[in-house]
């Protein structure tokens, strides 16, 4: 009778202290150390228990092994949901955590009208078990094909310009020669500056225009009485977006 009673009043709790969660979370002024707990329990207990229950008519074993599928379940949702959001450009706080909560809502509701269900007529787990494994052999390998086209695809986070690196390799022309490579992993065409300063001279400069995935090297020559330190950077141009990234070498000076 406990037990009856504990299943029934359990979606209820778990749909209120989702709705407070959500609400909390999505509240700006409070400061972060009062909106982690409720965030976590929101990520990580409260969407996975909900359907452990709405998904199981028993608990899968004991206590622990109850927790580690709701944990499971919870970290899942909360990934997915994510990358769903993020797919429309809509991932922020006041959007995940309401989903987040919506899930919660609808397991929950789940839960209770499967606790109040009357008992139905026991059937052999042969008459079940040929429409699970069709059911499986399909949905399986399309839940899989899905994934691999969602991993493969890339999202960036909303407001994420990308970025570009600059590196400094190995020497390829002569051991006078310094080497740097650029990178752009932006998401448009972007425009910039390669300058490089050393002693004795006046900075090289040298007009950049990168296109998404391009890799760019250039080469610079460091005559014997400009050895010491050499600077490069790269400065977005006029018009471009952002882009600051600088290189320190120091180039041994020749013994004579």
């Amino acid at each position: 009778m406990t037990r009856a009673t504990d299943t029934r009043t359990l979606p209820v709790w778990l749909a209120l202290v989702a709705t407070i969660a959500a609400v909390i979370c999505v509240l700006d002024p409070l400061p972060p150390a009062v909106r982690a707990p409720w965030a976590c329990a929101l990520a990580l207990w409260l969407p996975g228990r909900a359907l452990t229950g709405a998904l199981f008519r028993r608990p899968p074993g004991r206590a622990g092994a109850t927790t580690l599928v709701a944990v499971g379940l919870s970290l899942a949702t909360a990934v997915i949901a994510a990358v769903e959001l993020a797919a429309f450009g809509e991932l922020r706080q006041g959007t995940w955590a309401p989903l987040l909560a919506g899930v919660t809502l609808v397991a929950a509701t789940v839960m209770r009208a499967r606790d109040h269900r009357p008992p139905r007529v026991t059937v052999r787990a042969a008459d079940v078990r040929r429409p699970v494994v069709l059911a499986a052999a399909v949905l399986v390998p399309v839940m899989l094909a899905g994934s691999l086209m969602v991993a493969r695809r890339p999202m960036a986070a909303p407001a994420d310009r990308g970025y570009t690196t600059l590196a400094v390799v190995a020497a390829t022309a002569s051991p006078d020669t310094v080497t740097v490579e650029v990178q752009s992993h932006e998401a448009t065409r972007t425009q910039a500056v390669l300058r490089a300063t050393m002693r004795g001279g006046p900075p090289r400069l040298e007009l950049l225009r990168l296109a998404p995935g391009d890799v760019v090297r250039r080469n610079f020559f460091v005559p014997p009485g400009s050895r010491g330190l050499v600077t490069v950077e790269l400065t977005p141009a006029a018009g471009s977006k952002p882009i600051s990234r600088r290189v320190n070498i120091r180039v041994p000076t020749a013994f004579p």
